[in-house]
């Protein structure tokens, strides 16, 4: 029985978890694990984790990224229909990056569902020295668009215990800027810098998410070396 995202709190809602021991369950992340192992009672030897890298193996070698001087673009794919935290403060970033970086950086937005229209209106709430781009017909094929980039994903649901996104970026060889959650936190690679979550809370406001996005893009400067 494999459960991912949302899966495992409908089950437990339902209360249709099975608690006999003819059913082996897997999730796709050691943070699910420790969220089922805690709602359910289970004991460890009863949930397995599929290994992300089995699922995406890296085809491409990971490169880190090391200089200021060459052009740098930077992605964000998922959801833009709440534009939420996440959105937000992958633009605030991506903007302060702009402002900081020496050669030209591009920030494109890629989304399921986008309307552009209403992207286009809160890309406005920031400064840009190159003017994002929007594309909102590529779905999941979203990668094929680019040949290289550094994806920005910094979410926080609850139910986010894999991260499709993030797995097809850095199977092409991507840099990553993504939160250190769910299944965020079973990625790793000399080219990924993760964002703590507490960071990530601190930019409950439009203020706030402007401070932390001055914050954020001094931390990732000093990670390039």
């Amino acid at each position: 029985l494999v459960l991912y995202s949302d899966g495992r709190d409908r089950i437990q809602d339902l209360h249709l978890l099975p608690s006999n021991l003819k059913y082996r369950y897997w999730v796709l992340s050691r943070y699910s694990k420790n969220v089922l192992l805690k709602k359910s009672g289970l004991k460890p030897a009863h949930i397995h984790v599929i290994p992300r890298y089995e699922l995406f193996p890296i085809k491409k070698p990971m490169t880190r990224l090391t200089n200021k001087n060459k052009p740098l673009k930077l992605i964000y794919s998922g959801r833009t229909d709440c534009l939420g935290k996440n959105f937000h403060l992958a633009c605030a970033l991506a903007s302060e990056i702009q402002a900081q970086w020496k050669a030209r950086v591009e920030f494109h937005v890629c989304g399921p569902n986008l309307m552009p229209n209403l992207v286009a209106s809160e890309l406005l709430k920031y400064k840009w020295k190159t003017e994002p781009k929007l594309w909102n017909d590529l779905g999941r094929k979203w990668i094929n668009k680019f040949k290289t980039g550094t994806l920005i994903n910094l979410s926080t649901f609850l139910g986010e215990d894999f991260g499709v996104s993030v797995a097809q970026a850095q199977q092409k060889g991507f840099s990553l800027i993504i939160s250190d959650w769910g299944g965020h936190k079973d990625v790793i690679g000399a080219n990924v810098i993760k964002i703590s979550v507490r960071a990530i809370n601190k930019a409950n406001s439009e203020r706030k998410i402007r401070e932390q996005g001055k914050i954020l893009s001094k931390e990732f400067l000093k990670a390039i070396k």
